[in-house]
């Protein structure tokens, strides 16, 4: 490993860092494995990759070895913002000696993201060029839009030629319109993350100017108006012509693609090292007209995320690598394409840098096995004129990668300590704290990677160190926090916690009644639940009234749940309600007996009014 150049570009960095580091004798072997999309399309399953992972991390474990994967791929269909399920996979995965390096993606010059804010009942429209998709390589084209789960919109699509197609919220419409196949699935949910992901699907296309209009009418106002979109379409082929976010520099946002938007992830930008080389052919050949030395890469993708995030973490050389030739057999690759051997191909873009990010972070592991070594690597990149001392920043990320920096910061460094504690729970939700300081006067504590039931995948990672955990069901747990210097060194701590109240399928208990009972496993609880359940939510004033009761019912249970003699009151109070739930037909004599009774005393009533 310690002939891999994961520098600033210069083939000597990674032998001159790895020289530098002779005090402390590498005591790890590496798991190194790069995951690349699979066919000539470069299409992956999310299903297959997430089965790869595990495979990896596995056997590492079985080898008691660290282990670092590269996924040079990327997708836009989904929310960018962490919560889907290739993304969560990543962030699962990783932790000190489990990294994953995500190439940011290459669209950063195409228009393929739009985003807008629609006011309450106003509307927003977006103009989609789908000119220049034509088959074989462009036939099916989606967009994808997220927004807020709390809002609502009706879609319209407009053709060149003028016809409309509408779908309200929730509904799905489809037509051929000037000769193509469209369709509009509205509102689709979205469970990780709890937003709307809408799709519009067009298939096939007419003759002319291929230019379609999507009108957005905001119908539910009780989310932000935020909207975002992307093209999911071969490259370039179809973009947005307007509402198309811009980074100070013009070049387009928000176009890094998953897995690079995981939290777990190292996401990697690439620059420009080398635009000529000597073909098979013997001729110089130059990108010199579209590549400047020390530049970023001109397609190399950006953020932010969806959710506001930094991406890239960091670039690295990209442009013009002599790779082997896997994506062409030697005898029909381009000659002016191979380089000097005739073996190899010259190839550019974010998944020849994170590679090299790759590298260094094996090298990295190598002196130190249970690093984490993105805050390193993030802290030791270098800025110069290329890449401006305002960073981090949406293109760069925090620098070039400098494996030489983040040995020398290597050497000095000792680990943090950290205690973690939890705080009361507010029915399933439990608030947790984490106090980490560290021993180097020049450090602090840069991450931290949170398991909320030891099981020993990292459910979040934060930059603060507060965060709460939702538990889906009541127990006793152990949680973990990992706090993680600036150079990756890391230290964690544990601590119990007993969630005592209940949660339903969409998250939202009994909190009186547990209260009153003092579990969610008392059976008078489980009655109660049942018959929201059952009852309740199958009609219309039912549903009103749990949305009524869940406003106002988490702060009566806790006001009760810290009085006994009130809790005993309760119980009092919903026992005739539980009896009839359990016994409706002995309840039901004992109600109509009540009623006979009740009678001639509300006659005496009403005459002595």
């Amino acid at each position: 490993m310690a002939g891999i150049a994961a520098g600033d570009g210069s083939a000597t960095n990674g032998q001159e860092a790895a020289g530098k580091y002779k005090g402390v004798a590498p005591k790890a072997d590496l798991v190194v494995v790069k995951l690349k999309g699979g066919e000539e399309s470069g299409t992956f399953e999310s299903a297959a990759v997430v089965d790869a992972m595990a495979y990896l991390f596995e056997k590492a474990k079985v080898l008691n070895e660290p282990a670092v994967v590269n996924m040079s791929f990327g997708f836009h269909g989904g929310p960018i913002d962490g919560t889907s399920l290739l993304d969560q996979a990543v962030q699962s995965a990783v932790g000190p000696g489990r990294i994953i390096v995500a190439s940011a993606g290459n669209q950063r010059a195409i228009p393929m993201p739009a985003e807008g804010t629609i006011p309450k009942d106003g509307s927003d429209t977006l103009t989609v060029d789908l000119s220049n998709c034509h088959a074989p390589g462009c036939t099916d084209v989606i967009l994808s839009l997220w927004y807020a789960g709390e809002d609502a919109y009706t879609i319209k699509v407009t053709a060149p030629n003028g016809t409309p197609l509408s779908a309200t919220d929730g509904a799905r419409q489809s037509a051929v319109i000037d000769g193509s196949i469209v369709q509009i699935f509205n509102a689709n949910s979205s469970p990780p993350n709890g937003d709307k992901n809408s799709l519009v699907t067009f298939s096939g296309r007419g003759s002319g100017e291929f230019v379609w209009s999507i009108t957005l009418q905001r119908t539910g106002n009780r989310g932000s108006g935020k909207w975002d979109a992307w093209t999911v379409p071969p490259f370039g082929e179809v973009f947005f012509r307007d509402h198309v976010p811009r980074n100070p520099d013009s070049s387009v946002a928000g176009t890094v693609a998953e897995p690079g938007s995981s939290y777990g992830a190292i996401t990697v930008g690439a620059y420009t090292t080398k635009f000529r080389w000597e073909s098979s052919t013997g001729a110089q050949q130059s990108l010199a007209a579209f590549q400047d030395f020390g530049w970023l890469y001109f397609l190399s993708a950006g953020g932010p995320t969806r959710d506001g995030r930094i991406k890239p973490d960091l670039a690295a050389p990209g442009v013009l690598m002599s790779s082997a030739s896997a994506d062409c057999f030697v005898s029909n690759c381009i000659p002016e394409n191979l380089s000097r051997d005739g073996r190899h191909l010259m190839i550019g873009g974010t998944s020849m840098s994170a590679p090299m990010v790759t590298g260094a972070a094996a090298l990295i592991l190598q002196a130190d096995a249970t690093n984490f070594p993105r805050p390193l690597l993030k802290n030791t990149a270098v800025q110069d004129f290329f890449t401006g001392t305002e960073l981090p920043d949406n293109t760069w990320g925090h620098g070039k990668v400098s494996l030489l920096n983040a040995f020398n910061a290597l050497q000095s460094d000792q680990p943090p300590t950290v205690s973690l504690s939890a705080g009361p729970a507010d029915g399933t939700t439990v608030p947790f704290t984490a106090s980490a300081s560290d021993p180097d006067p020049d450090d602090s504590i840069a991450e931290y990677l949170w398991d909320f039931d030891n099981d020993g995948a990292t459910d979040a990672i934060t930059t603060t160190p507060t965060v709460s955990r939702k538990y889906t069901s009541g127990g006793a747990y152990t949680a973990k926090v990992i706090a993680v210097d600036q150079r990756g060194k890391n230290a964690e701590a544990t601590t119990s916690v007993t969630v005592t109240a209940s949660a339903s399928d969409d998250g939202r208990g009994c909190f009186i009644a547990t209260a009153a009972y003092g579990s969610y496993l008392d059976p008078h609880v489980q009655t109660l639940r049942n018959f929201r359940d059952e009852v309740l939510m199958r009609s219309a004033v039912g549903k009103q009234f749990i949305d009524f009761y869940y406003a106002w019912s988490p702060d009566a249970a806790r006001f009760i749940a810290r009085r006994p003699l009130l809790k005993a009151g309760t119980r009092l109070m919903l026992t005739p309600v539980v009896f009839t739930l359990e016994h409706p037909r002995l309840s039901g004599g004992v109600l109509l007996t009540g009623v006979i009774m009740f009678i001639p005393l509300a006659f005496k009533w009403r005459r002595s009014d």
